[in-house]
């Protein structure tokens, strides 16, 4: 909004959400009118708020005029942004336990990792940190803008662990300090002085399991908690709430599975299934593997050689693909085909919520009209009820999907594979309906990444990026006769 000041000369202008004030001056305006005063008159006028800054500024502006040759406009006034509180948080008085050791050269050390972080009932192991209180801002009319608290803090614990009237964290039971899908908890040790084999029988605990040897074929070992094996797992299923560490490796002989919801750290993988919500480390190399991987794939001195890896929004390893062309497949995606993807569910939603608006409406004019329903309306009645919750789970699986592509679109936006030696002939980009596959050995290091365009990129180091279409040729797999 636009307010004149007293002298006609000069407008003050005050920005619509208030966050701004400025003096419009026009061309060959009066100097001798153009006095601190006479503009703190102006701004008055138009009810800016007269603040030690604003007069800073005047004096500023009056010691040193424009040209008044030209017409301009000064910003005299600003809001006061709010202050936000802090949220509140768990102060942890324990060292959690650490990942095994990886070295500069990117192997891996079993023999270096820390031991558990055991705790004992009664130990205070941290402390709840209350949330501060915001401090509002304030526009330049002198109105407050509003500041948010911070939010009490969500230990997110369970019963192994209470927090006291002092808020204290206090550990209800002897065992190990761990945190399962990010929750705090307290859990006892499985441990297996040999192999998982048949003097065992499968293992499923609620808690962690070291297997100081190795898991035969077909044993299945579950754990809310992390696994982890000193020996070689063979075609074995592994499946963890936590971490899964194979200090031996896995040679699954396509028959072995690892299902992570956090991640996994191995020395070696070869045909095997992977499912991994979190990261992928591996020392050596990742043959023959079909992988979903929700975080990183990570081998700095390693290779992947053969299979398929999808899901991943960054993969580092020092060779993809084989000097023998073997066909290793990374799947992408297509942005175009997922924005097209998102587009149409939206239509479906909004389409779904009409609907199912209209429905209830149907519904509660019906149940309106009179108290004792004539058997035909409630017939009727009976059958929009179904309409409405069909139309509802339909809405939210749309609404699911939408929301999976949604954060698919992010992955890719995401994604980088680096690669510090070699890039082979054999390599797949599956990307859209067409998969693309390299033609030609390239030589690291470089990167490969997406544009925003949905346009793949290869990014040799101290080179211009160039499209993927420039080193790959259209793949058709082979059909099975």
């Amino acid at each position: 909004m636009a307010q004149q000041s007293a002298r006609a000369e000069l407008q003050v202008i005050v920005a619509k959400d208030a966050q701004t004030a400025v003096l419009s001056i026009p061309a060959n305006f009066c100097p001798e009118q153009f006095t601190v005063d006479g503009l703190i008159a102006a701004l008055k006028s138009a009810q800016v708020e007269i603040t030690d800054s604003v007069i800073e500024c005047l004096n500023l502006l009056v010691s040193d005029p424009p040209a008044a040759d030209a017409s301009h406009r000064v910003t005299v006034a600003n809001a006061i942004a709010p202050v936000h509180g802090k949220d509140g948080f768990v102060e942890w008085l324990i060292e959690e336990e650490r990942k095994p050791h990886i070295k500069e050269d990117g192997s891996i050390s079993f023999y270096e990792q820390s031991a558990y972080t055991m705790v004992s009932a009664g130990q205070v192991i941290g402390r709840v940190v209350p949330p501060e209180h915001g401090k509002d801002g304030r526009d330049v009319l002198g109105k407050a803008i509003a500041s948010k608290n911070g939010q009490e803090a969500d230990p997110r614990l369970d019963e192994t662990i209470v927090v006291n009237s002092a808020a204290e964290v206090v550990a209800q039971l002897d065992g190990v300090f761990m945190r399962v899908s990010g929750r705090p908890t307290i859990r006892q040790v499985l441990e297996v002085p040999g192999y998982v084999d048949f003097s065992t029988g499968n293992i499923d605990f609620h808690g962690d399991v070291i297997v100081r040897k190795g898991v035969r074929d077909l044993f299945v070992v579950r754990a809310t908690g992390r696994i982890e094996t000193r020996g070689l797992v063979e075609a074995a299923t592994l499946d963890a709430d936590g971490d899964v560490i194979l200090a031996g490796g896995m040679a699954g002989r396509e028959h072995g599975l690892i299902r992570s919801q956090s991640n996994v750290i191995a020395r070696h993988l070869s045909g095997t299934r992977l499912e991994v919500q979190g990261d992928l480390l591996f020392e050596k190399e990742m043959m023959g593997c079909d992988a979903n991987i929700r975080g990183r794939v990570v081998s700095q001195q390693g290779s992947i050689i053969g299979g398929k890896l999808s899901g991943a929004h960054e993969i580092e390893v020092a060779v993809l693909g084989s000097p023998a062309g073997v066909d290793t497949t990374i799947q992408l995606g297509s942005l175009p085909l997922l924005r097209a993807r998102v587009r149409k569910l939206e239509e479906v939603v909004s389409q779904l919520s009409n609907l199912l608006q209209a429905l209830v409406q149907q519904r509660d004019q019906l149940v309106a009209t009179e108290k004792r329903l004539p058997r035909s309306v409630r017939d009727r009645l009976i059958k929009i009820t179904e309409d409405i919750r069909t139309a509802d789970e339909q809405r939210k699986e749309a609404q699911r999907k939408h929301d999976e592509a949604a954060e698919l679109i992010k992955v890719l936006l995401s994604f980088k594979a680096t690669i510090s030696k070699m890039l082979h002939v054999g390599v797949i980009f599956g990307i859209s309906r067409q998969p693309m596959r390299v033609h030609m050995d390239v030589l690291g290091p470089l990167e490969i990444r997406i544009a925003e365009s949905g346009q793949v990129l290869v990014c040799p180091q101290g080179a211009a990026p160039i499209p993927i279409e420039k080193i790959t040729r259209p793949h058709s797999p082979a059909v099975a006769a």
